[in-house]
C-alpha cells in the first residue's frame, strides 16, 4: 500500500497534463474550422514523418558553351598564339631573331604546351586536350614554315616532322579519349603531302605515306568508334584521290603512275566502303563475349554506296574504260555484292546491312544495264529489276529496296515521257511499261504509294492514247473516243469491284473527255465526225444510266446485301407490334 501510495501523485500529475492537453488541442481545432480558408484537420495534423520533403528540381546539366572556362580557355589560348605570331613579326622586322631561333622558339612553346597537358590532373580533361591541342598546332606552324617560308629544311624532312607529330596526335588521342586531338591528327596528318608541290615527282611516297596513315586512322576508328573521325578522314583520302588524279590526267604526266594512283583509288574504296560494315558486324555479334562496342549505322549507307562508286569512276577515268567496259564491270562488282548480301544473311548479320548491301547489289546491276543495254531493251532490263526490287522489298519490308525502285520506276517514266513527246517508238514496248508500272500498284504497293503508281499510269495512258491517235484528220475524234470508252470501263470496274477510287477517277475522266468535246471536238472536227461523237457518247450516256441502278444493286457486296436484309427483317418485325391504323 505505502509503494502505491508513493505513485498515485505522480500518476495524478500525468492524466492531469493529458486531460489539458486533449481539451487545448480541441478549442484549436474549433478555431481553426470556425476560420475561413483554413485547411481540414488532417491536413493541418498530418504527422511530419509521413510528410516527403519536397526535392529541389535539380537544373538541367549547362551546355559546355554556356560554361565561362570553355571560352576562358580558348580565348586564352588563342590571345597567347596570336602574341607569339605578333612577337615573331616584331623580332624579324627588328632584326632580333634569325629564322632558325624562330623555329627553336615554336618548338619551345609547342613543347611547353605538350608538356603542360600531362602535367594537368586527368579530372580536368578539357583544359589538358586544350593545351595539348595548342602544343600540337605550334608543332605544325613550325614544321610548315621551316619549308614553306624559310627553307631552312628539305620538303622532305619537313614532311617527316608533320608526320611523326600527327602520328603522336593519333597515340594521345587513343591514350586519352580525345576526340579534339584525334581530329587534329586526321587534318595536319592528311595536310602534310600537300607540302611536296611536285607531285609527278612524289606520287609513289604520297600514296604510300596517305595510305598507310589512313590505315592507322582505321585502327583509331574501330578502337574508339568516332564517326566524325571516319567522316573527316574519307573527305579528306577522297581530296587526296582528287589531286592525285587531276596530276597524272594531265597530257604530259608519266602514264606509269596511272597504276598506282588506280591502287590507291580501290585501296580507298576498299577501306571507307568496308570498315564501317566489319564494325557494325563486329558490333552486333560481340567478340568473343568481350563488351560489344559501339554500333555507327550512319556511316553504313554513305560508306557502303558512295565509296564503291567514287572507286569505280576513278578507275574507269584512269583507264578510259568505254561504257561497255565499264558497265560490264559495274555487273560484276554487283555479284561480288550479292554474294556478299547472302554471305551477310547466313551469319546473320544485322538488318542495316544486309539491307544497304542489297540496295548497292541492285544500285550497281542498274548502272551495269545502262552501260551495256540501250533504248528499249534497257527499259525493259530495268523495268524488270524494279519489279524484282519492289517484290524483294516487300517481302523484307526493305525500305532501302523500296525507294530503289521507286527511283528506277521514275527513270523509266521520263524515258517514257521523252520518247512520246520526242521519237515514238513502236507500241508494244510503251504498253509493256504501262503494264508494268501498273502492275506494283495493283499487287506489290499499298496505300498512297499504290494510289501515286495507279494514277501516274492512268495518266500516262492518257497521255499515250492521245499520241498515238490524235493526229489526222479525225484524230482528236479517235482520241476522245478512246477516252470515253477508257472511261466507262473504268466506272464499271468500279461498281464490279465495289471500289470508290476508281469511280471517281472514271468520273473525273469522262468530265474531262466531256470538256474535251465542246472545247476542243466542236472546232477541230468535221460535221460529219461531231455527229457521230456526240450521238454516240449521248446514246452511251443514256444507256449507262438506265442500266446505272441494276448494275449498282448487282454489284454490291453480299455482305451488305445481307446486311441490309437483316435490318429489313428487323423493321418488319418491330412493325408487328404496332396495331394497324382504320380508315
Amino acid at each position: 500500500m505505502s509503494s502505491e501510495s508513493a505513485k498515485d501523485p505522480v500518476t495524478r500529475e500525468q492524466l492531469e497534463q493529458l486531460v489539458q492537453r486533449v481539451e487545448q488541442l480541441e478549442a484549436r481545432i474549433r478555431d481553426l474550422e470556425a476560420a475561413p480558408g483554413r485547411k481540414s484537420e488532417a491536413a493541418v495534423y498530418m504527422p511530419r514523418r509521413s510528410r516527403k520533403p519536397s526535392r529541389p528540381e535539380s537544373p538541367g546539366k549547362p551546355s559546355v558553351f554556356a560554361r565561362p572556362d570553355f571560352w576562358i580557355n580558348r580565348v586564352g589560348l588563342g590571345l597567347l598564339l596570336l602574341g607569339l605570331l605578333f612577337l615573331f613579326k616584331y623580332s624579324i622586322d627588328q632584326g632580333w631573331l634569325g629564322p632558325a631561333v624562330r623555329l627553336l622558339a615554336g618548338l619551345l612553346a609547342g613543347s611547353v604546351l605538350l608538356g603542360g597537358s600531362f602535367r594537368v590532373r586527368p579530372q580536368r580533361r578539357a583544359y589538358r586536350d586544350l593545351l595539348a591541342g595548342g602544343g600540337l598546332a605550334a608543332y605544325y606552324i613550325t614544321g610548315y614554315a621551316a619549308y614553306e617560308l624559310y627553307r631552312l629544311v628539305p620538303a622532305e624532312l619537313s614532311f617527316a616532322f608533320l608526320a611523326a607529330v600527327s602520328l603522336a596526335a593519333l597515340l594521345l588521342a587513343d591514350r586519352r579519349f580525345s576526340l579534339v586531338i584525334g581530329l587534329l591528327g586526321v587534318i595536319g596528318g592528311l595536310g602534310a603531302p600537300f607540302l611536296l608541290h611536285r607531285y609527278e615527282n612524289s606520287i609513289p611516297l604520297l600514296v604510300g605515306y596517305t595510305a598507310l596513315f589512313l590505315g592507322l586512322q582505321s585502327v583509331l576508328y574501330w578502337r574508339r568508334s568516332w564517326k566524325v573521325l571516319f567522316s573527316a578522314m574519307s573527305i579528306g583520302g577522297w581530296l587526296i584521290a582528287y589531286v592525285l588524279l587531276s596530276e597524272v590526267l594531265k597530257p604530259y604526266a608519266p602514264q606509269d603512275l596511272r597504276f598506282q594512283v588506280t591502287l590507291y583509288v580501290v585501296f580507298c574504296g576498299l577501306l571507307f566502303g568496308g570498315v564501317p560494315v566489319l564494325r557494325k558486324v563486329s558490333a552486333e555479334r560481340g567478340q568473343s563475349g568481350k563488351e560489344r562496342p559501339a554500333a555507327a549505322p550512319s556511316l553504313l549507307p554513305s560508306s557502303v554506296v558512295g565509296s564503291p562508286l567514287l572507286a569505280l569512276g576513278g578507275v574507269s577515268l584512269l583507264n578510259d574504260w568505254s561504257r561497255e567496259t565499264a558497265g560490264g564491270v559495274s555487273l560484276g562488282t554487283a555479284a561480288l555484292y550479292l554474294a556478299l548480301t547472302l554471305l551477310l544473311r547466313r551469319i546473320e548479320a544485322g538488318k542495316s546491312v544486309i539491307q544497304t548491301f542489297a540496295a548497292m547489289t541492285a544500285l550497281l546491276a542498274a548502272l551495269g544495264l545502262i552501260g551495256l543495254l540501250d533504248g528499249e531493251s534497257l527499259a525493259a532490263s530495268l523495268c524488270a529489276e524494279g519489279l524484282l526490287l519492289h517484290w524483294m522489298a516487300k517481302e523484307g519490308s526493305q525500305k532501302a529496296l523500296r525507294w530503289l525502285a521507286h527511283t528506277l520506276y521514275g527513270g523509266l517514266a521520263l524515258w517514257l515521257l521523252y520518247h512520246l513527246v520526242e521519237e515514238p517508238s513502236a507500241l508494244w514496248p510503251d504498253l509493256f511499261l504501262l503494264a508494268a508500272a501498273l502492275f506494283p500498284g495493283l499487287r506489290l504497293l499499298r496505300g498512297l504509294s499504290a494510289g501515286v503508281y495507279l494514277l501516274l499510269t492512268h495518266l500516262a495512258f492518257l497521255a499515250w492514247l492521245y499520241v498515238r491517235f490524235a493526229e489526222g484528220p479525225a484524230g482528236q475524234g479517235i482520241v476522245s473516243g478512246c477516252w470515253g470508252v477508257y472511261a466507262l470501263l473504268l466506272l464499271l470496274a468500279g461498281l464490279r469491284f465495289n471500289r470508290p477510287g476508281l469511280r471517281q477517277v472514271a468520273l473525273v475522266t469522262g468530265l474531262g473527255v466531256l470538256a474535251k468535246l465542246f472545247l476542243v471536238d466542236l472546232q477541230a472536227l468535221e460535221a460529219i465526225w461531231r455527229v457521230l461523237l456526240f450521238m454516240g457518247f449521248g446514246g452511251s450516256l443514256l444507256l449507262l444510266g438506265y442500266f446505272f441502278p441494276a448494275l449498282w444493286q448487282k454489284w454490291v457486296p453480299e455482305e451488305k446485301d445481307s446486311a441490309s436484309a437483316a435490318e429489313g427483317m428487323s423493321v418488319q418485325d418491330s412493325s408487328s407490334h404496332f396495331p394497324k391504323e382504320e380508315n
